[in-house]
C-alpha cells in the first residue's frame, strides 16, 4: 500500500492536535503526517520533501491559506489542498476553486465528513497516479524522437572522461541542452524484469511506458531531458533542472517526484522500478566520472528485495 505524505496546517494547535489524532486513527489510512502552527513552518517542510495532501487553514498572521497553496502548487504541482476554515465565506470558497484545491471544509464539520473528504481527496491523488499520459504532452526530448545522432552522442559523453568542457558544451547543444550548463543531474533507472528474463530483453514498450510516466511527472521541473539505454538494458537520464520554476533544492523536488514515477510505474503499468540520482554536475568534464560513480552504486544496489530511490 503506498503511503501518502500529508501536512496539517493551523495556527491554532487544538485545531491541529484534533487533526492528527482523527486521522491516526485510521487503520486502514497509510499516511505520514507532518504538521505546522504557521505559514512559514509549513513551506519549511515542503521545501525539505514531497507533500501530496495539504490541509490548511485560510486565516492566519504570517501567511493566509490562499497564499500557502500557491507555494505547494509551485513545489509539488501533484499536492492537492484541503481547505480548513471556520469562515463560510464564498468568495473563499471562490478563489479555492481557482487554485486547483479539491476541498473546502468548515471547521465545525463532524469527524466523519473530515475522514470522507480526506478520503475522497486520496482517492483522486491515487487515480491520477494511474492515468497514462501521451509523451508529447511534456514537451521534453526522449529516445522515442531521438536521431541516430543523438543516440551516438550520448554514450560517447558519459563513456570519455578526458574530454574537455569546450569538446563537451556543442555536443550537449546538439542533444537539445542549453545555456547555462552550470547544473545538470545523472539519472539511472533500474527495471526489475521477470526472473525469466534479462534486462537486455526487456520489451521496447516497456522501457517506453517509463519515460512516459516519468516525462509526464517530471516535466515541470525540468527545462530538457534525453534519456537512453545502457548495455544493462538499464535507463540512464541527463536531466537539466528549470530554474524558474524551482523554489527548493531540485534534488529535494526531483528526488521526491521520482516516488511518484515509481509508483506509478508500478500501480499503471506493473513496472517494478528503481532509481538512483546523482548529486549536481556542476562541471561538465566531470560528467562521465559522476556517471561511472553513480553506475557503480546502482549496480552495487539492484540486487535489493525491495525498489529504491538512492541520491
Amino acid at each position: 500500500m503506498r503511503t501518502y505524505r500529508l501536512l496539517i496546517v493551523d495556527d491554532e494547535p487544538h485545531v491541529v492536535d484534533t487533526m492528527v489524532s482523527l486521522l491516526e486513527a485510521q487503520p486502514d489510512l497509510s499516511l505520514e503526517l507532518y504538521y505546522a502552527f504557521s505559514g512559514q513552518q509549513a513551506m519549511d517542510i515542503m521545501k525539505n520533501g514531497k507533500i501530496d495532501l495539504l490541509i490548511t487553514d485560510i486565516q492566519m498572521p504570517d501567511m493566509t491559506g490562499l497564499e500557502l497553496v500557491d507555494t505547494v502548487n509551485r513545489l509539488w504541482p501533484l499536492c492537492k489542498t484541503i481547505f480548513l476554515t471556520a469562515y463560510s465565506d464564498f468568495n473563499y470558497a471562490y478563489e479555492a476553486i481557482q487554485k486547483h484545491v479539491v476541498s473546502y471544509m468548515l471547521k465545525s464539520e463532524d469527524d466523519d465528513y473530515i475522514i470522507r473528504e480526506v478520503r475522497k481527496t486520496l482517492t483522486i491523488i491515487k487515480d491520477e497516479l494511474n492515468q497514462r499520459q501521451a509523451l508529447d504532452q511534456s514537451g521534453l526530448l526522449s529516445s522515442r524522437s531521438a536521431q541516430p545522432v543523438s543516440r551516438e552522442l550520448f554514450p560517447h559523453i558519459l563513456m570519455h572522461s578526458d574530454l574537455s568542457v569546450e569538446q563537451l558544451r556543442p555536443m550537449l547543444s546538439i542533444l537539445g541542452f542549453h545555456e547555462p550548463m552550470n547544473t545538470l543531474y545523472l539519472l539511472y533507472g533500474i527495471i526489475r524484469s521477470n526472473p525469466e528474463m534479462n534486462n537486455k530483453e526487456l520489451n521496447t514498450e516497456t522501457t517506453f511506458a517509463v519515460q512516459d510516466l516519468f516525462y509526464y511527472n517530471m516535466s515541470c521541473y525540468l527545462s530538457h531531458a534525453v534519456c537512453e539505454l545502457d548495455e544493462y538494458g538499464n535507463l540512464i537520464w541527463i536531466l537539466q533542472p528549470d530554474y524558474s520554476v524551482l523554489i527548493s533544492d531540485p534534488t529535494i523536488q526531483i528526488s521526491g517526484t521520482l516516488e511518484t514515477v515509481q509508483s506509478s510505474c508500478l500501480t499503471t503499468a506493473g513496472i517494478d522500478i528503481s532509481f538512483v540520482l546523482s548529486a549536481p554536475v556542476r562541471r561538465l568534464d566531470l560528467l562521465a566520472i559522476t556517471f561511472r560513480e553513480m553506475r557503480s552504486d546502482a549496480l552495487g544496489k539492484s540486487g535489493d528485495e525491495h525498489p529504491f530511490i538512492f541520491t
